[in-house]
């Protein structure tokens, strides 16, 4: 398996959180009812992502990753003054390969 590199592990994983947040940058009815009814900024409230980043982190120190870097992107939304859009970008690099 290891000739087309099918059994060796990526040694870098990128890996996205809160970016369902970003879908007021996309529709702006989503983003005007968010700033007059008050409604949540996205899918997942802030402590459910950052709860999910949590556990990935665990699961993938299991995997004998380590996060390498860790990035917050804060972007203010246009059509609802006062409110953010926030997502995160961690890195997470291969130190020892998980024992077979």
């Amino acid at each position: 398996m290891r000739f087309f590199g099918l059994g060796t592990p990526a040694r870098t994983v990128v890996k996205s959180y809160g970016r369902d947040s970003l879908l007021l940058w996309i529709n702006p009815l989503l983003s005007a009812m968010e700033a007059s009814l008050g409604l949540r900024v996205g899918l997942r409230s802030q402590a459910d992502v950052l709860d999910r980043m949590q556990k990935d982190v665990l699961a993938m120190a299991n995997r004998g990753y380590r996060v390498v870097t860790s990035d917050e992107y804060d972007l203010p939304v246009i059509l609802a003054p006062g409110r953010r859009a926030i997502y995160y970008r961690v890195t997470y690099a291969l130190i020892k390969p998980p024992s077979a």
